[in-house]
Parts: structure tokens; sequence; C-alpha cells
């Protein structure tokens, strides 16, 4: 008997040790902490990330700004020099550097030796159109311009009659601002536009001619 309920206090002991362990078994893993942490900490990488991303494509994208803003302004400062180069190339390709032709042109003494000039320069361009060479019509031009502004002070050096100044001055003055629309003309290869242009040319050159008196004329001549 006593054997018998020794028997049934150990059951009861273990059944009890056993349910005991079974609720700390359910409780620990009832409280068994979940991972967030972690979880926050990849989102968190993942923003770095994607700010690093962010800011380094962004750094590429004001990198590139700032080329593209270099490669404008190279493309500006080359297209500056490039048009300096033309204008220096057409002066001196005539075989006359730029201050050749202002010395030539400040050596004129008369109105008749203007003219004069200007009509070696005026047949030496009709030559040029004809024979296609529109590239070169530059700097026979710029010579007649430059000359045509010294027509008014040479006028009246030379004895013209105060009364043809005013002609001589308005033909002189738009003589002077063809140039630009020939040379532009002729720079674009433009041969019908160079034509027109020429022929304005021709005939402000010989209504200025007309001034040139027998006098002065004869003077040249000797």
């Amino acid at each position: 008997m006593k054997s018998q309920t020794r028997v049934l206090c150990t059951l009861a002991t273990i059944l009890a040790v056993a349910v005991w362990l079974s609720g700390c078994g359910g409780d620990t893993k009832k409280s068994a902490p979940t991972k967030p942490p972690a979880s926050g900490g990849a989102q968190s990488d993942a923003g770095k990330h994607d700010e690093h991303t962010g800011h380094t494509e962004g750094a590429h994208k004001e990198a590139g700004h700032h080329e593209g803003d270099h490669k404008e302004a190279a493309h500006k400062e080359g297209g500056h020099a490039e048009k300096h180069e033309h204008a220096k190339g057409h002066a001196e390709g005539h075989g006359h550097s730029a201050e050749e032709m202002k010395a030539m042109i400040d050596k004129l003494a008369s109105y008749a030796d203007a003219m004069h000039e200007i009509d070696e320069h005026r047949e030496h361009i009709e030559h040029l159109i004809e024979g296609g060479k529109l590239t070169d019509v530059h700097p026979p031009t710029e010579v007649i311009s430059m000359i045509a502004e010294r027509l008014p002070e040479l006028a009246k050096k030379s004895g013209i009659p105060q009364e043809h100044w005013k002609d001589i001055n308005l033909q002189s003055r738009d003589l002077a601002n063809l140039f630009d629309e020939i040379d532009e003309a002729a720079d674009a290869g433009k041969k019908p536009e160079t034509e027109t242009a020429f022929g304005k040319m021709v005939k402000l050159i010989d209504s200025l001619r007309a001034h040139v008196t027998e006098k002065s004329e004869k003077e040249l001549k000797e």
C-alpha cells in the first residue's frame, strides 16, 4: 500500500513538473522576440543605399551639366576664334595685311586717285564673280569700303564744288555699307545674290566717278 502511494506521488510529481515545463516552454515561445530591428536595419541600409545611389546619380548629372557648359563655352569660343581667323585670312589672302591696306588708303591724296583705286578693285571683283571664285571677293570689296569712307574728305581737298558734297557723302556711305551684303552672299556661295549686290556697287561707283573733274583726272594721269 505504501509502495503504491509512493508511485502515485512520484507520478504526480513528474506530471506536475511536465506541466510546468510545458508552460514555461509555451511562454518562452510566446515571448521570443521578433526581429524588427534587423528588418529596420535592412530598411535603413536600403535607404542609405538609395540615398547614396541618388546622390551619386545627382553628382553625375551635375558633372554632365558642367561638362555641357564647358562644351558650349568651348563651342562659342571656337566660333569666335573661327570668325577672327576668317577675317584675318581674307585680309591677308589677297597679298596685303590689314596694316598694308590701311597704309595704302591713307596715302590717297585726291578724290580722283581714290576713284582710280576703286575702279581697279571693282574690276577685280567682277572677274572673281565671273570665275566663280566667290570666297576671294572679300579683300577687294573691303578695300573699296575703306576707300569709300575717305571720299567725302578727299572731295573737299580736291576742290570738288560744295554743291556735290551732299551726294558724295550719301553715295560713299551706301558704297561702304554694301561690303557686308556682298561679303555675306559671297561667303555663302550664293552667286545670284552676290551679282545683285555687286550691281548696286557698280551703280554707286559710276555715280561717284561722275564727280571727278577734268583737272583732277589730268593730274592723276600725270
